[in-house]
This record gives C-alpha cells, sequence and structure tokens, in this order.
C-alpha cells in the first residue's frame, strides 16, 4: 500500500488515501469471507433523460442490458426497484442465485430521497441555477442517486443473509466487463471497518471549495458509483448523508450525491455538519478511473 502524499495534504484529518496496485492479488481465498458482503443496487424507472452535455440519452434498455452482469455475481444480493418488469428481469437473471437474493418491489415516494422532489424542482427551476444535465436539471434523477444512502440502509438494517458488510452498486457499474466468469466483491485491500470506501476521481479538487460552487459548478471528487462499508457504520453513513441532502436543500443547493458526499466533507460542510462517519478514498493510478474500486474487488 501506498499514500498519495501529494493530495492528502489536502484532506482533513480522519479522511484516508489508499492507492492499491491492481495488478496483484490481495484477496483472500477463503469464499466465506467474500459471502459476507451483501450487495445493494436498485433501479428507478425514469423512461428516457440526458446524460452529460453531449448529448448522450439513457434507456431503459440500456439499464436491462447492463444488468445482465449480475448473473455472474456470487455475492449475496438485495436489489431495490419501483418497475414490475424490473423485478421480473433480474428475478430471470438471478436464476442460478435466487436463495441469495432479495428483490424488493417498491414505491419510490416510500423513500425519503423521492419526497423531496418538489423542493428539489423548485431550486432547478430557477433561472440562475447552472444547468448540468441531468443533474440539476432533472429532479427525478438527483432523488434516484440520493436514494442509493436510503436503499442500502434498508438492506443493513434488514440484514437478509446476515453479512458484515454491505455496498451499493450502480446496475452499470460494470458495463464494461467483458469476462463471463462468475465473481465475489470482496472487502477492500487494508480496509478501515470505521469508515467507507468510495472511489477517487478528481486529484486536483480540493477541500476548500464551498459548497455553492461544489453544486453549482458540478464538481465531482469522488465516485457515487460503488461504496462499501460495515454494516452498521452503513446506516450511520446514511443517516448522515440525509442531513447534508436536507441541510444544503435548505440553502437552495440541489446535485447528486456526488455533490452532497464532496460538499459535506468540504471545509465548510465539515464546520456545518460535523460529520462522523469519514471516508477511505482509494485512488487510482489516473485520474478518472471510474471503476478502479470495484476491480480491485474483485475475486474470479
Amino acid at each position: 500500500m501506498t499514500f498519495c502524499f501529494e493530495w492528502r495534504k489536502n484532506m482533513k484529518k480522519g479522511l484516508t488515501l489508499v492507492q492499491v496496485d491492481p495488478r496483484k492479488n490481495h484477496y483472500q481465498s477463503n469464499s466465506t469471507l467474500n459471502s459476507n458482503v451483501t450487495v445493494v443496487t436498485a433501479y428507478f424507472d425514469l423512461g428516457t433523460f440526458r446524460k452529460g452535455q453531449s448529448g448522450t440519452y439513457f434507456t431503459r434498455d440500456m439499464y436491462h442490458n447492463w444488468a445482465r452482469i449480475f448473473r455472474h455475481v456470487k455475492n449475496p444480493m438485495v436489489i431495490l426497484t419501483d418497475s414490475e418488469f424490473f423485478k421480473l428481469h433480474m428475478t430471470a437473471i438471478r436464476n442460478e442465485s435466487l436463495m441469495s437474493t432479495k428483490i424488493v418491489l417498491l414505491k419510490r415516494s416510500s423513500s425519503w430521497a423521492f419526497q423531496n422532489i418538489d423542493k428539489i424542482k423548485k431550486i432547478f427551476e430557477s433561472s440562475t441555477y447552472p444547468k448540468h444535465y441531468p443533474n440539476t436539471v432533472v429532479p427525478a434523477y438527483v432523488c434516484a442517486q440520493h436514494a442509493k444512502y436510503d436503499m442500502v440502509e434498508r438492506a443493513a438494517k434488514m440484514n437478509t443473509f446476515n453479512t458484515t458488510y454491505y455496498m451499493w452498486i450502480d446496475i452499470g457499474y460494470f458495463r464494461n466487463r467483458k469476462s463471463e466468469n462468475n465473481f465475489y466483491l470482496s472487502k477492500p485491500p487494508s480496509f478501515d471497518d470505521t469508515k467507507i470506501a468510495f472511489n477517487l476521481i478528481n486529484s486536483k479538487l480540493k477541500f476548500d471549495r464551498s459548497p455553492a460552487i461544489i453544486m453549482k459548478q458540478n464538481l465531482v471528487l469522488l465516485g457515487g458509483g460503488l461504496f462499501f462499508g460495515k454494516r452498521d457504520y452503513v446506516i450511520k453513513f446514511a443517516a448522515q448523508f440525509e442531513d447534508a441532502v436536507d441541510f444544503f436543500i435548505s440553502q437552495g443547493l440541489s446535485n447528486t450525491d456526488q455533490q452532497v458526499i464532496y460538499a459535506m466533507f468540504s471545509k465548510t460542510g465539515r464546520k456545518i455538519l460535523k460529520p462522523e462517519v469519514e471516508l477511505q478514498v482509494y485512488t487510482p493510478p489516473r485520474d478518472n478511473d471510474w471503476f478502479y474500486l470495484g476491480t480491485i474487488m474483485i475475486q474470479e
């Protein structure tokens, strides 16, 4: 394990930055350790929406195709959705692993995240609020990104498969994976059980950026596609995240979970919100490697 000291100087006490060589085998061979991680994902049917400034559009079919990778995940899984079709789709995909799969059909309005939709819509309707597709344009998309913490908290509290660790993973996280081998997702190397693991995206960003700048300029420090933690700390972190969302909305600020977490751990955010559960940040050899953390967690 090596540390990126140049960037670490800009981090507050409590956050840990870890760099791991993905070419080396860091995994424990006992498969029972791997099955001690419950993988949580969710799909909320938002239809077709524009993603990014380039004009690319994401569709239902894209998510349905990306979800096929979960046929090969051997961890226990909790899958939550507001779509009857997606529930049936995932039942077929997980057909060989149904004993270690829980699929929950829910109303999106049951999540605190979607209960904020009108407040977020009002913020985005302001002519002075910058437009970044879909992050500051589509309120339901933002709610879906916030809801992942609610979904993981629910899964951790249910603890259906009695695991020590819980992780969130986006439906499309492994969309570029070519192998059709079955695999486990294991605890990341050198993980501190009192923290929550995230993947670094941009090492040039500093913690002195204000929450308003982070939200309005759509800045991304950490990727929200995967996070990992011990069960009780995941539950605490989810509550901490919800408090941060509520505070920033009260200040007329909203964006996806990535901006909320960056703002929460900024100097200003720390001073106001006083987060108790810290982050363990895994840093890729190069910036913008969105899938680094997941890659080093794979055991085939």
